[in-house]
């Protein structure tokens, strides 16, 4: 339960207590629990917008009751476009950040938050998130993408090879799993980045050991105030674990081999995320493994609306 994350939930509440003053009025976007409205008011804010269009808000207006806040906290039932609150706000808070930053869309609800109901000068939290990427071994996660061999069930299935190579694939990596440095693919900016959760970006990374590549570890770090971060690079949090984008073949590296990507990431609201990853491997000058993949190769069925007239890939 997400609750009980002590590092996750002890980082929020520094953040708040540390950027919420007494008397500011604060908007929680997708609220859940309440958690964050809570910790808002204990900070002294007089007036906090509780935005959560699921059922879970029942338990939050519960929660708020229990512990006194009832008169402080306007809980609006509804999603964040469909919200009107009553006044513009001194600080906007959310927990909107995915395991890989993306899969939330966050930069385009808190983009929404920032320009229609911010003050000028207002504060947010998260201040910054940044996505890092590494080229990785993990047998372990890379199992997850092998299908049964012919000999097995007597039945062929490797067309569908590409579909299940194509699946990022959620995993918890160890420090040690990583083939080289980490990389900064993406950054977000609550008070300056556009509304939009897209990015497109081309990495180069150097081996630093031998060992077999098997695809790519994403994962984020954030700023949520000033002093105040959180980040599940590996080994991670107990809330989040890592995303791996899976090669379709893995391949054999030795230190100083160069990995090349091209990394390509969209969400938008109601729709999952989509990732693109171009990789090439070279060792000795000489490209050993090429490859060109995308998540909508995973796409059984005709993707979501958005997708099909949207797609960047």
């Amino acid at each position: 339960m997400l609750l009980n994350d002590e590092a996750r939930m002890g980082a929020y509440r520094r953040a708040i207590l540390r950027t919420v003053k007494p008397g500011d009025t604060v908007l929680d976007a997708g609220s859940g629990s309440g958690i964050l409205a809570m910790f808002a008011c204990q900070a002294g804010a007089s007036r906090v917008y509780a935005v959560e269009r699921g059922p879970v808000i029942m338990a939050a207006r519960e929660l708020a009751n229990a512990n006194g806040f009832a008169d402080r906290i306007v809980f609006m039932n509804r999603s964040v476009c469909e919200a009107e609150p009553a006044e513009r706000v001194d600080v906007v808070v959310s927990e909107l950040i995915g395991k890989a930053v993306l899969g939330q869309s966050m930069a385009e609800i808190l983009g929404w938050c920032r320009d229609r109901f911010l003050k000028p000068r207002g504060r947010m939290i998260p201040e910054s998130v940044d996505l890092w990427v590494a080229p990785v071994e993990t047998a372990d996660a890379y199992a997850g993408t092998q299908l049964p061999k012919k000999e097995i069930w007597g039945i062929d299935l490797s067309p569908l090879r590409q579909y299940v190579t194509s699946l990022p694939l959620s995993a918890r990596i160890p420090a040690a799993a990583l083939l080289a440095e980490s990389r900064t693919a993406y950054s977000y900016r609550a008070l300056s980045s556009p509304p939009v959760d897209l990015f497109d970006t081309r990495i180069e990374f150097c081996a630093g050991r031998d060992g077999v590549l098997h695809g790519l570890a994403a994962w984020f770090s954030s700023v949520l105030a000033e002093g105040v971060e959180l980040s599940n690079r590996p080994p991670g949090l107990d809330s989040w674990d890592h995303l791996v984008l899976p090669l379709p073949e893995p391949a054999t590296v030795t230190a100083g081999t160069t990995i090349a990507v091209r990394l390509r990431g969209r969400c938008e609201k109601g729709a999952r995320a989509v990732w693109a990853w171009d990789t090439s491997v070279r060792r000795d000058g000489k490209t050993i493994a090429e490859y060109r993949q995308s998540s909508l190769f995973a796409q059984l069925f005709d993707p979501p609306p958005a997708a099909r007239e949207k797609n960047p890939y």
